[in-house]
């Protein structure tokens, strides 16, 4: 199941290098403060052998995305994924991206006075 669901996601995301995902492990998780039983999964994702790979903050962007869909059967915790032995959460991804866009803007606004006098 998570297979089928997550699919989909990793093919709109990545069209052209994505080829599949592999569940590998199943295990009890506890998720702070939270009194739902979860089962934490560990999966493999295959891109084709010439494809260039995404990095780990866009695969948990994609992850994200999916979590908010309303359709899935199942419950993802974007408090705490896991690529590569890396802990991410769904918050330090969106102010990493806030930092990056920031320091775009900088380095922006200090070139433009210099263009403006040429």
């Amino acid at each position: 199941m998570i297979k089928a669901v997550l699919e989909p996601f990793f093919f709109a995301d990545y069209p052209t290098s994505f080829s599949t995902i592999s569940v590998t492990n199943f295990s009890v998780a506890s998720v702070k403060l939270r009194s739902v039983p979860t089962i934490r999964n560990s999966m493999d994702l295959t891109f084709g052998a010439d494809a260039v790979l995404p990095n780990s903050t866009q695969i948990v962007n994609t992850v994200v995305r999916a979590a908010r869909n309303n359709t899935l059967p199942f419950q993802i915790f974007t408090s705490s994924i896991i690529i590569n032995g890396t802990e991410y959460s769904s918050g330090e991804v969106s102010s990493r991206v806030s930092v990056l866009t920031a320091s775009v803007l900088v380095a922006v606004s200090l070139l433009v006075p210099w263009f403006n006098w040429v």
